[in-house]
């Protein structure tokens, strides 16, 4: 089972304040599964066929002369050559998406050592596919 980072609050700050989160999670699934944590870096963002960054579809709603609004749930991918588009399926949900990107790049970072491109959150700029290719 793969579980993202972000919820843990480890040495996490709001407005000033320590957020004590801990690692009760895991220590809760950890007793009848085993279990992995991985990067949420991009999770919720990126395509899981493409890669290219997903945006949130707007709904035509009218008020006060304002004529559109995000749908904050939902996400939709853009890129044409895709082949959730291609297929039909253009819309996503935002959790459905979060946990198959997060159970992919766990899986990637299992099995290869080291996780996706647009999943690596500290290799952003200075990428090099080799280095992802040599390791798969």
């Amino acid at each position: 089972m793969f579980i993202g980072d972000r919820g843990t609050g480890v040495e996490s700050r709001i407005k000033g304040f320590c957020r004590y989160g801990g690692r009760w999670e895991e220590q809760l699934h950890g007793k009848h599964i085993n279990m992995c944590i991985t990067n949420e870096h991009m999770a919720s963002q990126t395509c899981v066929y493409c890669y290219q960054k997903l945006c949130h579809p707007k709904a035509m709603l009218t008020k006060n002369k304002q004529v559109s609004q995000e749908i904050k749930g939902v996400l939709m991918y853009m890129n044409p050559k895709c082949v959730a588009v291609k297929s039909g399926k253009s819309t996503k949900s935002r959790d459905a998406l979060s946990s198959l990107t997060i159970s992919l790049s766990g899986l990637t970072q299992c099995l290869i050592g080291s996780p996706l491109p647009p999943f690596a959150q500290s290799q952003i700029s200075q990428f090099n596919p080799d280095t992802f290719n040599k390791l798969s």
